[in-house]
């Protein structure tokens, strides 16, 4: 998600280059071309500020709003690391709110009628704790048991990239084009298999904006095969901000 730096080789001045060398140069530098799944991920860890800014953040307060079936509601989203997570989406009629304290998930929505939170079990609640990774599956991932492998070259809206399978410990895949330049994050696929013929869902990050020195993405359009189905337009992003625990737990717990 944030800022990483390709050197580009500077103009060579072919007439000091022996041919032996300049063969040699060449080779290198089509081998070079393809960078290796540590190099990706290490941009890509540059990209939100290097290794030592990005684990300086402990908190995450972001404010925007989703576009969804020609509505829209109010969103935010608060996460405090290493993995805790608040998600309330505001409508006309009420506000629905997600959330998980680092062992349980838990739900309350107004619309199902009044009552207590509703704690989650079974794959909401992973789908819950995987939301809730502060840094994300790719950034060590092998301590998380996920494995890395580089697929080649692909482009997001005719930028260069580099896509990345990630297979987590369970075996469910997913994978995630990252800026051939910047190391930020394109776009991740993941493949719903569902009754009928796997559906793949795609999540387009767009409109990254430095905020405190970290690349942050503005726009956030999922797509379920050639249909938009949302839209995330962040307006405000905070790092590092005062979080009180308690907003994290499930009521009456």
């Amino acid at each position: 998600m944030i800022e990483g730096f390709l050197t580009r080789p500077g103009r060579a001045v072919w007439l000091l280059v022996a041919p032996a060398a300049a063969a040699l140069v060449v080779s290198f530098a089509a081998v070079a071309q393809r960078p290796s799944v540590d190099a990706l991920i290490a941009r890509h860890l540059q990209a939100r500020g290097g290794s030592a800014r990005w684990r300086a953040v402990t908190t995450l307060r972001l404010t925007g709003r989703v576009m969804s079936d020609g509505h829209e509601q109010g969103l935010l989203i608060l996460a405090r690391r290493p993995g805790l997570r608040r998600e309330e989406l505001a409508f006309e009629l009420g506000t629905v709110v997600s959330a998980f304290d680092g062992e349980r998930a838990w739900t309350l929505d107004p619309f199902l009628g009044p009552g207590a939170a509703r704690e989650l079990t079974g794959p909401a609640l992973e789908l819950a704790r995987e939301q809730a990774d502060f840094d994300g599956p790719l950034i060590d991932h092998a301590a998380k048991g996920h494995r890395l492998t580089l697929e080649g070259e692909t482009t997001v809206d005719e930028r260069r990239g580099w896509r990345v399978k990630l297979t987590r410990r369970d075996g469910r895949v997913s994978w995630h084009d990252l800026d051939a330049a910047s190391g930020v994050e394109l776009r991740m696929s993941v493949e719903i298999r569902g009754g009928g013929d796997p559906v793949v869902v795609e999540t387009i990050f767009d409109d990254y904006r430095p905020v405190d020195g970290i690349l942050v993405p503005h726009r956030v359009v999922t797509r379920t095969g050639d249909r938009a189905t949302s839209e995330i337009v962040i307006e405000q992003v905070a790092f590092n901000v005062p979080i009180d625990l308690a907003v994290f737990r499930m009521p009456g717990r």
